[in-house]
């Protein structure tokens, strides 16, 4: 398993909680004082959009992180017949990531035109953040109960999932259990000699 994935699973709750929220935290201040400095905006990008783009890609990278790690260990340890395939997992995956990268550029010119023509790629974009967290929710209560689940099943973690702030307190023991409970005792005590 990747050195990354592996960290993000055995990360606490308030670990991954200070992950996905510190650069949107850093960028509502920088954002606060730059609209009361300079009303209204200039026209361009400088430093101030530069720094907040930034913030907000590494809040998305983070939170796709999380994601993949998640989505891909809990599918692997569910019952072989209730695997999720797992392409469009991917592709969603690489799409959220290449279009919320570039967006910005298209969505931050005037030109009304280009927000129309790119609307139907921000609205798929929309479904494939909508699929991974399905994804996610459903593998985690798969995992967990080692049976075929219907949306009803999962749309609890699937809602915790989506409002992160408050769900990574009850979705992230869940997969810090799981993941311990996948590792062999030598595993466990080579990783713990690690910390």
């Amino acid at each position: 398993m990747n050195p990354l994935a592996r960290l993000i699973l055995r990360a606490k709750h308030w670990q991954i909680f200070i992950m996905l929220s510190s650069p949107l935290m850093l960028a509502m201040p920088i954002m606060a004082y730059h609209f009361r400095n300079t009303f209204p905006l200039p026209d361009g990008i400088g430093s101030y959009e530069i720094t907040i783009a930034f913030l907000f890609f590494l809040s998305m990278w983070c939170d796709l992180a999380w994601l993949w790690a998640t989505g891909a260990f809990l599918n692997s340890i569910a019952l072989p017949a209730l695997k999720m395939k797992t392409i469009f997992f991917r592709f969603s995956l690489l799409y959220t990531l290449v279009y919320y990268s570039v967006d910005w550029m298209a969505f931050h010119t005037a030109d009304p035109e280009v927000s129309i023509k790119i609307f139907p790629l921000h609205a798929f974009a929309l479904f494939c953040g909508f699929y991974l967290l399905s994804f996610v929710s459903k593998s985690l209560v798969v995992a967990e109960t080692r049976k075929p689940v219907g949306f009803l099943d999962y749309a609890g973690p699937f809602f915790l999932i989506w409002f992160f702030p408050i769900g990574v307190w009850v979705i992230q023991p869940r997969i810090n259990r799981l993941y311990a409970e996948s590792l062999s005792p030598a595993e466990e005590i080579r990783l713990e000699s690690q910390l």
